[in-house]
């Protein structure tokens, strides 16, 4: 539990700070790909009732990763912020301490 809750709150201020690298430079692959790939993890707010400002932000940090680019790396952003949300699941997965069931 310390493990994830370590992790979770470096990626959420990796996403802060990523964010900001998009603003000073647009024109970056890396900060695109970075802040798609924070932003997605973080998602993960999604299946918490006080995660929605959160959820919001990430979304938008993805529509900000994805606007202005061409065709090819706009998938690739897309599918960047995909697999960070998948392996963000995984982690809630594989560290739920026992009772609590964010799955079901």
């Amino acid at each position: 539990m310390l493990v994830r809750t370590h992790l979770i709150w470096a990626v959420l201020i990796g996403s802060a700070a990523s964010t900001w690298i998009l603003t000073v430079r647009p024109d970056r692959l890396p900060s695109r790909l970075v802040t798609a790939a924070t932003a997605g993890f973080n998602l993960i707010w999604i299946f918490s009732f006080a995660g929605v400002p959160v959820v919001l932000a990430s979304i938008l940090g993805v529509l900000v990763a994805a606007v202005g680019v061409p065709r090819r790396i706009l998938a690739t952003v897309v599918a960047v912020a995909a697999v960070a949300f998948s392996l963000g699941l995984i982690l809630l997965r594989v560290t739920e301490p026992p009772g609590e069931h964010i799955f079901g």
